[in-house]
């Protein structure tokens, strides 16, 4: 398996796994805005929340069909519409998420 799913490969070290949230939060930081670009570990979101900080207004996930397909690119969608975000723009791979000021409050 691969850490997404909990495995890790043969001698490789542990390392703790937190949300962009438990980050944020133990930093002390609130970004405004997030760029996704994790060469289909976005695939996560098919299963957990990606539980961005209250302070994130704006997302750009780069989404990859070849590892989500059609329907886990519309489930990556409705995950973020589930945070509270709203589609706002898509260029070709790049999707723009965008989280009304109101949400953020």
């Amino acid at each position: 398996g691969d850490s997404l799913d909990g495995g890790m490969a043969d001698g490789a070290a542990a390392v703790r796994w937190i949300t962009l949230n438990e980050a944020a939060m133990e930093g002390k930081i609130f970004p405004t805005v997030v760029t996704v670009d994790v060469e289909g570990a976005e695939r996560v979101w098919l299963d957990r929340k990606p539980g961005f900080p209250p302070a994130v207004r704006l997302v750009i996930a780069e989404l990859h069909w070849n590892v989500l397909g059609t329907e886990g690119m519309a489930r990556a969608v409705r995950t973020m519409e589930a945070e509270g975000f709203m589609l706002a723009g898509i260029r070709g791979a790049v999707f723009a998420f965008e989280r009304p000021a109101e949400v953020t409050k």
